[in-house]
């Protein structure tokens, strides 16, 4: 009887309503993926890998993660301590006089132990409980980590990007104002239009205004990669106008779905469902009778007008404890935790599909970002043919100064767009690198909490 009112609720198994399909749908060239190293590192960036190394180790939501997982540590060792005897020793000395004036003194000294035993399983499902726990604070950090990996190799070619951006900015400056200029001198010789000066001065004004903005945006972004660093946001981590990295072949066509469960955040979301499931059945042991074991052994001292007495003393003892009547707190106890513990299964359920779909748009963002880059290389190649033959054009004498310099501005401008095309593909792959996780999170995580 009991037992039955006692039992386990029926709890769902943590598994997805409708099966994972075996890989992503997207189209691609089989390439390298690099999950069990430190991904970045395929940019060949010594400056790169320095400041990633330098914000895995100073940037302070990992030292407060590291702090979380330190307590979940304390929190399962003192379950483990629960389980086992506890000893405590005592002392007392008293002087005491009775109503006949007489004076006696008493003095003991002893150990107890007392040792609750574990009928019911209550004392091992809180220390599981602790323990799933603390796993899934490990996989909080090494979640971190992947993130925080992630948003400083992305700020670092922002970086680039921008450094690069503000060149050719100013050599669009350039170029502007010598289309100006020799508008200038064609409209004083009466060959050119006032109306056309006025739209190059326009031009050049319009390119000089672009430079403030990127040269803010750049700063913008170096304050915001020191503070990921644990630096302050003074001097400058990435200035030089360094060209942007070849794109790693990062997609591999045909990615295996599994790579979903590889991921630490998803990892920590099952262990937390293991830990929800512990302190459901502690909840349910809450209900049963608790046996306890106590035992002491000691020495007394008693002197008074009489003769001194002393002698060793011992005890042992057992006693049983349980729910009487407790107007059912806690059989509500017992269907709170079972709520958790769907609630669990469900936020895991969840952060599954999510993950899933972080990695296929990432994964069909790529695939577009490879197609405008290619249409925008084919549009450069185009420019620099038309370039090159007004270059002729205006040696022969068939072109104007102002038509070479109309075809270098357009080189120039698509260069720029290129550029932008080229780094959203970058930043795309870094996104894609992101999601899919990798195993290299596990051993930095592991060599932080072992320092």
């Amino acid at each position: 009887m009991i037992g039955s009112a006692c039992a386990m609720p029926d709890l769902p198994s943590p598994e997805m309503a409708t099966p994972m399909p075996d890989a992503f749908d997207v189209a691609g060239t089989p390439v390298y993926l690099p999950l069990d190293h430190p991904w970045w590192t395929v940019f060949d960036d010594p400056r790169l890998n320095a400041v990633v190394a330098s914000a895995l180790q100073k940037n302070l939501s990992i030292v407060q993660a590291v702090e979380k997982v330190v307590q979940a540590r304390e929190v399962l060792q003192q379950q483990k301590a629960a389980r086992l005897p506890g000893l405590e020793a005592s002392a007392d000395a008293r002087r005491n006089r009775s109503l006949t004036g007489a004076f006696s003194t008493v003095a003991s000294v002893g150990l107890s132990a007392a040792y609750e035993v574990g009928f019911w399983g209550r004392i091992h499902a809180s220390e599981a409980s602790a323990a799933y726990l603390a796993q899934a604070g490990e996989y909080d950090l090494q979640t971190l980590y992947m993130t925080l990996a992630g948003e400083v190799v992305q700020l670092y070619m922002q970086c680039l990007y921008l450094s690069r951006l503000e060149e050719l900015t100013r050599n669009q400056v350039v170029i502007a104002k010598n289309q100006r200029d020799a508008l200038r001198r064609r409209y004083e010789t009466g060959l050119s239009e006032l109306s056309d000066v006025l739209a190059a001065e326009s031009s050049l004004v319009t390119a000089k205004a672009a430079l403030p903005g990127i040269v803010s945006d750049r700063r913008i972004v170096q304050h915001a990669l020191q503070v990921l660093t644990g630096e302050w946001p003074e001097s400058s981590t990435v200035s030089d106008p360094d060209p942007l990295p070849d794109v790693p072949l990062l997609m591999p066509g045909g990615l295996p779905s599994e790579i979903v469960y590889q991921r630490p955040d998803i990892r920590a979301a099952f262990f937390r469902i293991q830990s929800a499931d512990r302190n459901v059945a502690a909840a349910v042991a809450e209900r049963f009778p608790r046996f306890r074991l106590t035992g002491g052994i000691g020495h007394n001292w008693t002197q008074s007008a009489g003769p001194t007495l002393d002698g060793m003393v011992w005890n042992l003892g057992a006693g049983i404890t349980g729910p009487v009547l407790d107007w059912g707190q806690r059989k509500s106890a017992v269907q709170q935790r079972a709520s958790m513990y769907r609630s669990q299964v469900a936020a895991w359920q969840e952060s599954v599909l999510t993950a899933f779909q972080e990695i296929a748009d990432a994964l069909s963002q790529n695939e577009r970002s490879e197609a405008v880059v290619a249409l925008r290389e084919s549009q450069l190649e185009t420019a620099q043919k038309d370039y090159r033959l007004t270059a002729r054009r205006y040696e022969m004498g068939l072109s104007t100064y102002s038509d070479l310099l109309a075809a270098e501005q357009a080189v120039n401008t698509v260069t720029s767009t290129l550029l932008s095309a080229s780094y959203t593909l970058l930043t795309d792959r870094i996104l894609l690198a992101k999601r899919t996780g990798g195993d290299w999170t596990k051993a930095v995580a592991e060599a932080r909490l072992n320092r």
